[in-house]
């Protein structure tokens, strides 16, 4: 069973120690008036936005503050308005995205403070305006993908599921199966509780829809499991880097902080999802809109001879060749199926040159783990994918794709349909 799970990439290892980020949370973006007069009506919504800037400053907590919170009020606002120019955005998928944040503030609820709905609510908001979403330090790569293509598309939907769990701790799915979200998974992290994020990082209301989907993937598993984020507070960022630098951690260092918890409260380690398993979610949250691009190495099952298995590859679109690759992108992009979700090894997608930093941590990991790096190295050389991007655009013309990595965004770009079937 190969599971997509790349949790840190090298630049988002460099950030957990950013201790410079301006700590925006504390301008404590409440909702209370930032989504007053919103509506479901198309109107509703052109108001509000024009009204988003006055709203965040009313809630500043101290004079310096007010011109930050402008001139993020203000991109919050042309940021939405340009895409609903662009036509990514209809202004009534805008209103019914607002409904929903506008519903979490307006509300009490036992899972999270006032202050940090405020904070997933404008999270909501953040997302919409931005259309793309970073994992941060996590290995949730196979779900920020579809969240990406959620706050893409259809922000609602990703607003709904987000503002249902906060307030009453499960979610109902399109097929009417009721979701139980796990309390303290819920709770945010140091990184969560920082807002605007540090790039690269995730923001409340993505950990909030992250645990959401991976529950709703593991409570349908024929044995059911709950998906469970604990708080990650300061020691979470020594385990992430203990769990990258000690020698041989993968044999002996549980993951603490994201395990599948059964029936008999017994906790494994969460090693990802497989390309079937996101295929599956994509289909519950979309239909059948969009898909999921992998490719099997023959190696696969000689390197994993107990994991590997055909059917963990069911419902994805195979790719054998270059050619395959290309052909299957330039398919979907004219039935109008992009963005779509592509299965890659993760070092060979990165966009951006890494630095002095970057290559110190890296030669660490290779030091301290080198059975380790050379078994990510051999996958990397045989094929074996451990980690999703989402393809959102095809030029023909160039023979390029644009890809949105979750790993901050400096690792979206144009790439190669070549370069891409390398990582591939």
């Amino acid at each position: 069973m190969i599971e997509y799970t790349q949790d840190v990439s090298l630049p988002a290892q460099r950030l957990m120690a950013d201790t410079n980020a301006e700590p925006q949370d504390r301008l404590r973006m409440q909702a209370d008036q930032l989504l007053t007069t919103a509506g479901s009506s198309t109107k509703a919504a052109g108001a509000e936005l024009s009204s988003i800037q006055e709203s965040i400053i009313a809630k500043t907590e101290a004079p310096g503050q007010a011109e930050t919170a402008r001139r993020l009020a203000e991109a919050w606002r042309e940021q939405i308005e340009n895409r609903i120019a662009s036509g990514e955005l209809s202004r009534q998928e805008v209103a019914d995205t607002m409904k929903h944040a506008q519903r979490l503030i307006s509300n009490d609820s036992k899972f999270l403070t006032r202050d940090q709905r405020g904070n997933v609510a404008a999270g909501i908001l953040y997302h919409m305006g931005h259309g793309r979403i970073d994992q941060g330090m996590h290995a949730t790569c196979n779900v920020t993908v579809l969240q990406n293509i959620a706050f893409m598309d259809k922000p609602s939907i990703a607003a709904e599921m987000i503002t249902s769990a906060a307030l009453e701790g499960k979610w109902t799915a399109p097929d009417g199966k009721v979701i139980t979200i796990p309390e303290d998974s819920m709770t945010p992290g140091m990184e969560e509780s920082v807002f605007p994020p540090v790039d690269g990082l995730r923001t409340h209301a993505s950990q909030i829809f992250q645990v959401v989907a991976l529950n709703d993937v593991g409570q349908r598993e024929k044995e059911p499991k709950e998906f469970v984020q604990k708080p990650a507070g300061p020691a979470s960022m020594f385990h992430t880097l203990a769990s990258h630098l000690l020698p041989a951690s993968e044999y002996w260092m549980p993951n603490g902080y994201e395990v599948w918890r059964d029936s008999s409260a017994k906790e494994t380690a969460f090693m990802g999802l497989t390309g079937k398993q996101i295929q599956e979610e994509s289909q519950r949250l979309f239909g059948d809109k969009y898909e999921t691009i992998s490719y099997r190495s023959p190696w696969e099952s000689w390197k994993y001879p107990f994991s590997s298995k055909a059917e963990d590859y069911k419902l994805t679109k195979m790719v054998e060749s270059e050619d395959g690759l290309r052909t299957t992108i330039s398919d979907l992009d004219k039935s109008g199926k992009l963005p779509v979700v592509v299965a890659v090894d993760g070092d060979n997608v990165l966009l951006s040159s890494t630095g002095v930093i970057d290559n110190i941590i890296y030669g660490l990991r290779s030091s301290f783990r080198p059975l380790r790096t050379a078994s990510e190295f051999i996958d990397s050389q045989l094929g074996i994918a451990n980690h999703v991007v989402t393809v959102t655009k095809y030029d023909a013309a160039s023979d390029r794709v644009f890809i949105e990595n979750s790993w901050g965004k400096d690792q979206d770009g144009w790439m190669s349909v070549r370069d891409l079937w390398k990582a591939v």
